[in-house]
């Protein structure tokens, strides 16, 4: 359901990443970070990113603990 990228998105910001330092973390504009989330958001059905992260570790996407 979601991309790779996606995901990788989805970790960061379960991991407390703001937009701006998931586009820098992953190499990639402000804006492309942002469109990420609302992709994410709308393929979980989710209003906020948090509910985007609680509908992604309840479908499975996520694995594991957070980062340090």
């Amino acid at each position: 359901m979601l991309s790779n990228r996606e995901l990788q998105v989805l970790e960061l910001v379960r991991n407390g990443y703001s937009n701006v330092a998931v586009a820098e973390r992953l190499n990639l504009s402000v804006m492309t970070a942002k469109n990420h989330m609302q992709n994410i958001r709308r393929k979980l059905n989710a209003r906020t990113r948090g509910q985007a992260v609680a509908e992604a570790r309840r479908q499975g996407l996520l694995q594991g603990s957070q980062e340090e």
